[in-house]
C-alpha cells in the first residue's frame, strides 16, 4: 500500500497534532486510494481505536460491506467531478438511530495537487428529531386548525385578518379570501346587538383587545350570514399576543362558537312556557307536582301541592290545594293516605318510579297513579280517572262468576243424568239391565250431546277472542247439512215436547266450513227449542235471494225485549228472563255463531216480540261450487 511521497511521516504527523485537538465535529482524510490517513480523536472513538490505528484502513474494515460500498462510490464520485458535496445519512449502531451530515471535499497540498479527500461531519440526530417534532406538532396544529369547530380568525396590529379556519368560514358565511386584509371595522356592518341594535366594528372584542393589549371574553354579537341569508349568532373571545419586551401586540386571534341554536332554543323556550302552560292546563290526565315534607328522623309525613293542572283539580273536585299539605287539601284523604304518603315516600327517596292504583272513598273514585322523582324532595304524580274501568272489571268479574255457575250448573244436569241412569242399572239384574239398556243409551246419547255442545261453544267462543278461527271450506251442500242437524236433534226435540218444521228450498252446493256451519245451526235450533213451550214449533227456512243463501230459525218462546238484543251477541250476555225463568245456558251460543257467520262474510240479525217468539236470520254470500 504505497502514498505520495509528500505525505511523510512528520508531515502526518504535524495534521494528526492538528486534528488532535478537541473539535466538537469528527475529521477523517483518505488517500487517493481511498484508505484512511489521519482522523481526529472523535472519529476514531466511534469505531473504538486510536486515531494511529486507523492508517492504512478502508471503509470495508470500518463499516459493513453495503455502506462500505456507497461510502465508496460517493468518494469516487468526488474524485471524478472535483466538486465537493454535503450529505445527510441515517445508520444504525448498537440497535441506535443516528442521522449525520457529513461534507466531503478534495484535499490538495500548497502546490494546489489532489492529494487525498478531506471529510468532515457531525451528528445531527437531535436536530432531526427537533425537526420531526417540529413538523408533528406543526400537523397537529394544522390538523386542529382546520378541523375544530370554534371560528378561528387571526388579525394583525392593524386588525387585518391574516387567516382564518373552515370553521370560520362556514359560521360567517365568508371565504378566507373575502376576509383577508379587512378589519372587523369593514364588517361592521354585519354585526348586531342581541337587541336588535347594530354593534359597531371598532367595539368588536378583535379591536378592543388589540388597543388595551387584555383579552375579551364571552361577547355575543349576530352576524349576517350571506350564505344562509340569516343571522348567525356568536360567542367571541379575543386574546392579544406579544413579541418579547414590546408592549403592544403584534396580532390578536379570536375564537367564537356558533350559539345560533343554543339562543334559539332559548327564545323557543321563552315562547314555548306559554304554550306549555296552556297544555299543562288543558291535559286529561290530572298532574301535580308535590313536595315531601320529613321529620326530624328522615321520614315522610306529608307532602305539599306546588303546581297542579286544571283536570287534577276537576278529578278531585277542588279549586285551591296548591301551598297545602295534602292531608288538609283533600277532605277525607285519611283512609287511603298512609299508603299515598308510603308509595310518595318511596319514590321520593329511591328516584325509582312507581305506578299503582288507589280507591279514594271519600270522591268515590279509583285513581290510577304514575309517580316520578326529578330530586329527593320532589316528585311528579300524574293522575288517570280509572274508576269506569274498575266498574267494568267488576263488571267482567260478574260476568265471570255467572258464566261459572252457568256452567257448572249445565255440566252438572247432564252428568248427574249420566251418573243416575248408570246407577240404575248396576242395581238391575243382568236380564232387566241389557232390557233397559237401549232406552237408557238414548238419554246418554242426549245428554252427551248436549256436553258436547257446551264444550264446543266455550272452546269456540275461546279460538275468536284469540282470532284462532280459520276456516276449512269445500263444497257443501246446505239443505243436507240443516237435515243431518235436525236429525241428530231428533232426540232432543221430543224431550222438550217441540216439533221441527222444516221449509227447505232446492239449493245449489257451495263453499263453506261445514263444520262451523253446522254448529251455527245447532246452536240456532236448540236455543229455540230451549225457549219453546211444550208442544211448540220452531220452523227452519231455507232458501236463496240472488247470490245470498238466507236461513231463518223462528220459534214461539218467551220473546226477547228489545233492549237485550243486541247485546246478546256479545259473550257472556243472557236474556233477564231466561235468567228468571232458570233456563241453562252460557251465554256463547250466539257470540259463537256471529263470529262464524262473519268469517264466511255474511251477517246474523235477531227479531223478537216478548211473549210471542224469535226469528234469526243468517244471510251468507253464496255461489255454486263447482263455478269456483
Amino acid at each position: 500500500m504505497s502514498h505520495p511521497e509528500k505525505l511523510t511521516a512528520d508531515w502526518v504527523e504535524s495534521w494528526e497534532k492538528l486534528l488532535a485537538q478537541n473539535l466538537p465535529f469528527k475529521v477523517f482524510l483518505k488517500g487517493l486510494d481511498l484508505t484512511y490517513l489521519a482522523c481526529n480523536q472523535n472519529y476514531a472513538a466511534d469505531h473504538r481505536i486510536t486515531p494511529r490505528e486507523i492508517f492504512g484502513r478502508s471503509d470495508y474494515d470500518l463499516y459493513p460491506r453495503e455502506l462500505a460500498e456507497k461510502y465508496r462510490a460517493d468518494d469516487l464520485h468526488i474524485l471524478e467531478t472535483g466538486r465537493s458535496e454535503t450529505i445527510e445519512e441515517r445508520y444504525v449502531r448498537d440497535s441506535q438511530e443516528f442521522h449525520v451530515q457529513t461534507i466531503k471535499s478534495l484535499f490538495r497540498d500548497q502546490s494546489g495537487e489532489v492529494i487525498g479527500i478531506l471529510g468532515t461531519f457531525w451528528d445531527i440526530s437531535e436536530l432531526k428529531r427537533v425537526e420531526t417534532a417540529l413538523q408533528v406538532s406543526e400537523e397537529q396544529y394544522r390538523t386542529l386548525f382546520e378541523t375544530m369547530a370554534q371560528g378561528v380568525v387571526y388579525q394583525d396590529a392593524a386588525g387585518q385578518i391574516t387567516n382564518a379556519n373552515p370553521a370560520a368560514e362556514r359560521i360567517l358565511g365568508l371565504s378566507l379570501d373575502q376576509m383577508q386584509g379587512r378589519t372587523s371595522v369593514d364588517l361592521r356592518w354585519r354585526a348586531i346587538h342581541e337587541d336588535g341594535s347594530d354593534f359597531p366594528g371598532e367595539t368588536h372584542p378583535a379591536i378592543v383587545a388589540l388597543a388595551t393589549g387584555r383579552e375579551v371574553h364571552d361577547v355575543v354579537m349576530g352576524v349576517f350570514n350571506p350564505a344562509k341569508e340569516a343571522y348567525s349568532w356568536i360567542m367571541i373571545n379575543a386574546v392579544p399576543q406579544f413579541h418579547p419586551d414590546e408592549e403592544r401586540p403584534h396580532r390578536v386571534y379570536t375564537t367564537f362558537d356558533d350559539i345560533t341554536e343554543r339562543k334559539n332554543a332559548k327564545d323557543a323556550l321563552r315562547d314555548g312556557e306559554e304554550r306549555y302552560r296552556s297544555l299543562f292546563e288543558h291535559m286529561l290526565d290530572g298532574y301535580a307536582y308535590c313536595k315531601m315534607i320529613y321529620d326530624d328522623q328522615g321520614h315522610p309525613v306529608d307532602f305539599v301541592y306546588l303546581d297542579v293542572n286544571s283536570a287534577f283539580k276537576r278529578l278531585v273536585g277542588l279549586e285551591s290545594v296548591v301551598g297545602k299539605p295534602v292531608s288538609e287539601a283533600i277532605p277525607g284523604i285519611r283512609e287511603p293516605y298512609p299508603e299515598l304518603l308510603e308509595s310518595y315516600g318511596r319514590v321520593a327517596s329511591t328516584g325509582k318510579p312507581e305506578e299503582f292504583e288507589i280507591d279514594f272513598q271519600s270522591l268515590n273514585k279509583w285513581f290510577s297513579i304514575s309517580v316520578y322523582s326529578p330530586a329527593r324532595e320532589y316528585f311528579v304524580a300524574v293522575f288517570d280517572d280509572i274508576t269506569k274501568r274498575k266498574q267494568l272489571e267488576e263488571r267482567i268479574h260478574q260476568i265471570r262468576s255467572d258464566l261459572l255457575f252457568a256452567v257448572s250448573h249445565d255440566l252438572k244436569a247432564p252428568l248427574q243424568t249420566l251418573r243416575q241412569t248408570q246407577e240404575m242399572l248396576g242395581q238391575l239384574p243382568p236380564a232387566e239391565a241389557l232390557a233397559r239398556f237401549q232406552e237408557y243409551g238414548e238419554i246418554w246419547r242426549r245428554n252427551l250431546q248436549r256436553l258436547e255442545r257446551m264444550i264446543n261453544n266455550l272452546v269456540d267462543s275461546q279460538r275468536v277472542e284469540e282470532d284462532r278461527f280459520p276456516l276449512l271450506r269445500a263444497p257443501c251442500d246446505p239443505v243436507e247439512m240443516v237435515q243431518r242437524v235436525v236429525e241428530d236433534l231428533a232426540g232432543y226435540a221430543p224431550n222438550q215436547q217441540v216439533v221441527f218444521d222444516l221449509n227447505l228450498e232446492s239449493v245449489s252446493q257451495g263453499s263453506c266450513d261445514q263444520e262451523a256451519l253446522s254448529r251455527v245451526i245447532e246452536n240456532l235450533l236448540t236455543n229455540a227449542v230451549k225457549f219453546s213451550p211444550q208442544g211448540g214449533r220452531v220452523e227452519i227456512r231455507l232458501g236463496l235471494e240472488g247470490d245470498t243463501l238466507r236461513l231463518e230459525v223462528e220459534d214461539q218462546g218467551i220473546g226477547i225485549p228489545a233492549q237485550e238484543q243486541e247485546q246478546l251477541f256479545q259473550p257472556f250476555q243472557r236474556s233477564r228472563s231466561a235468567k228468571q225463568k232458570g233456563i241453562p245456558g252460557t251465554g256463547l251460543g250466539l257470540y259463537v255463531c256471529r263470529r262464524i257467520v262473519e268469517e264466511h262474510g255474511g251477517t246474523i240479525t235477531l227479531e223478537s216480540e216478548e211473549g210471542k217468539g224469535t226469528t234469526v236470520t243468517v244471510r251468507l254470500p253464496w255461489s255454486n261450487a263447482q263455478n269456483e
